[in-house]
């Protein structure tokens, strides 16, 4: 699984299943390329810089889409870089609890920085904080 943060208009996003453009496209291609296989899967909407981008077709190597629907859920198309932040759109979900109730922990934040993504975890029977390493930062940090 990659994580990958970036801020950008719709605020701040710490996202599971994310990676970067393998390539520059331009407002008009249908095609998309991504940096890591595995991420993706055809029929999922990625958000690239401030637009959605609907995946139609897989190529079979899941890292070529190809026969993409551009300006997804209203946004519009433009140009993007490569190496562009790419991730799964709204609703893409980081951590599933904010209570643990096998644990009494509480999810008091998330620390990310460009060596890793954690949760601090509070306990308060011990008044103790704890991380859980969610794993490497893939890009957008530094």
């Amino acid at each position: 699984m990659q994580y990958l943060a970036s801020v950008g208009e719709r605020g701040l996003t710490i996202a599971a299943n994310a990676t970067t453009l393998n390539g520059a496209i331009n407002d008009a291609v249908t095609t998309v390329v991504v940096s890591h296989d595995d991420v993706f899967v055809a029929g999922q909407t990625i958000t690239v810089d401030q637009e959605d981008i609907t995946l139609t077709t897989d190529s079979g190597d899941s890292l070529t889409f190809t026969g993409c629907t551009r300006s997804a859920n209203g946004t519009s198309n433009t140009a993007h870089v490569d190496g562009a932040n790419a991730m799964l759109s709204g609703g893409t979900e980081l951590l599933t609890f904010t209570y643990n109730a096998v644990t009494a922990e509480y999810l008091k934040g998330i620390r990310a920085s460009a060596i890793g993504v954690q949760a601090v975890l509070y306990t308060a029977s011990q008044n103790r904080h704890n991380t859980a390493n969610l794993g490497p930062a893939l890009g957008g940090l530094g």
